[in-house]
């Protein structure tokens, strides 16, 4: 016969694990709802105004060089829109986004800026004190392509 301490002393385990496992999925629930806040919040500036006028300069500019690029259109717009990508990488890198997500939201134009700001940052890494400028955005761009030589293979 089970006696009424030893029914108090399971009953006690077992709502000291349950209300472990209550506090461990919520921890989840908020990590996850942090991670969309963060890459929400990058894609509001994705989206704004500013940032489109950014691009759209970036992408019409006609240079001959970075230094002819920097005379007639600053390197306001340029690291605007580099520092966003850049921004995606370190999510990226740090395992808060994947790569389907960082794909789905921001492949296209990630890509399409990468090869239009690419000599930018290269200039910027060879002759600036910061060789490692922009590092995230070049990460991000190289899981981009990996994503989609991937998805080619599959198809």
């Amino acid at each position: 016969m089970v006696d009424i301490p030893t029914i108090s002393a399971v009953l006690a385990a077992a709502s000291v694990i349950v209300g472990v496992l209550i506090a461990l999925l919520e921890i989840r629930h908020m990590a996850r709802a942090r991670r969309t806040d963060v890459i929400m919040r990058i894609y509001e500036r994705f989206s704004s105004k500013e940032w489109y006028e950014s691009t759209t300069k970036v992408t019409g500019s006609k240079f001959v060089d970075f230094d002819d690029y920097r005379k007639k259109y600053g390197l306001v717009d340029i690291v605007q829109v580099a520092l966003l990508f850049d921004e995606v990488g370190v999510l990226l890198e740090q395992n808060l986004i994947d790569i389907k997500l960082a794909d789905s939201l921001f492949g296209d134009s990630a890509t399409l800026m990468w090869k239009t700001c690419r000599p930018a940052i290269q200039e910027i890494r060879d002759h600036g004190s910061q060789p490692r400028m922009f590092s995230h955005f070049d990460y991000l761009q190289q899981k981009l392509d990996s994503q989609k030589r991937d998805h080619k293979k599959t198809r």
